[in-house]
């Protein structure tokens, strides 16, 4: 439960995150911010990769790793992340 609760904020945070415009405008205005992440590629892959398919395991009592394969959907995330850091500490 605490994973959910965790990626549920994750996804409530990122609603609320500014985004440049295609001039290059940075816009933070609340109702902008939610329409532009949720009509997102990135809201569809944050959606598939909270899903909970761990829970196949208590079904079928056997594991599946590629059932954990969805949480590699994250992966743009991460390297944005690590790309705008670097790019702040240089």
């Amino acid at each position: 439960m605490t994973y959910i609760r965790y990626k549920g904020l994750f996804i409530a945070s990122k609603i609320l995150t500014g985004f440049l415009n295609t001039e290059g405008v940075m816009i933070s205005h609340k109702t902008a911010c939610r329409y532009h992440y949720i009509t997102s590629r990135e809201f569809v892959l944050d959606i598939l990769s909270v899903l909970p398919l761990d829970l196949a395991y208590f079904i079928n009592h056997k594991a599946y790793p590629l059932v954990r394969l969805n949480r590699l959907l994250r992966w743009g995330t991460v390297t944005k992340f690590f790309d705008r850091t670097i790019h702040i500490t240089k």
